[in-house]
Parts: C-alpha cells; sequence; structure tokens
C-alpha cells in the first residue's frame, strides 16, 4: 500500500470522534441556552438544565458501555479469526512438509533402484 494511506483508518476514525463530540456538545449548548432563554423562574431553569445534563450525562455512559461491549466482541472475533487462520495454516504447512518428505524419500528410493 503506498506510503500516502498510512494510518488513514486512524485519522479517519479520530475526526469521526471529533464530528461526533462536536455535535453532542452543540446539541448540549443548544438545550441549555434554550432553557436559559425559556419563560421559566431561575431556579426551575437552572432545574431543568441539571435534569438535562444528568440525563445526557447517562446518555453518554450507556454509549460507551455499549462501546465497549462492542470492541470487546469485535477484539474476541478478530483473536477467533486469527487463531483460526493460523490453525489452518500448521495443518497446511504440515501436510506440505509431508508431502516433501514423502517425495524426497520416493526420489531416494527411486534413485537407490537405478
Amino acid at each position: 500500500m503506498p506510503r500516502r494511506f498510512e494510518g488513514y483508518e486512524e485519522n479517519n476514525n479520530d475526526n469521526n470522534t471529533s464530528a461526533l463530540l462536536t455535535f453532542i456538545l452543540g446539541a448540549a449548548a443548544g438545550v441549555a441556552a434554550g432553557m436559559l432563554l425559556a419563560p421559566f423562574s431561575g431556579q426551575e431553569s437552572r432545574r431543568k438544565i441539571a435534569d438535562t445534563a444528568n440525563g445526557l450525562a447517562g446518555k453518554a455512559g450507556d454509549w460507551a458501555n455499549q462501546a465497549g461491549t462492542q470492541l470487546n466482541d469485535l477484539k474476541a472475533n478478530a483473536s477467533s479469526t486469527i487463531n483460526k487462520v493460523v490453525e489452518k495454516a500448521e495443518q497446511m504447512t504440515g501436510k506440505a512438509n509431508d508431502q516433501n518428505s514423502g517425495n524426497a524419500t520416493n526420489s531416494a528410493n527411486q534413485s537407490g533402484n537405478i
């Protein structure tokens, strides 16, 4: 792969994460501004802002837990796939070695018969 594409996946993931965080922070700021400008008393507005912030924090925690679970599942699947590939490669290497040993033995036997 050409050098210019190295790290593309990492940069792309960083950009996606940055965009998601920017969106979430913008949404939270919009909600907070809307509540501050709403026709409620200061105490009621602060309570609503605190409730909304707590709700967002809970959702963020849930999203983080889901992401962690998905990452662990992905790691387990990748590990399993890698192990299967390694086992298959070892089997194929063993068969090739056995076949080469058999060919070498047959060649030696044929050489002795000449």
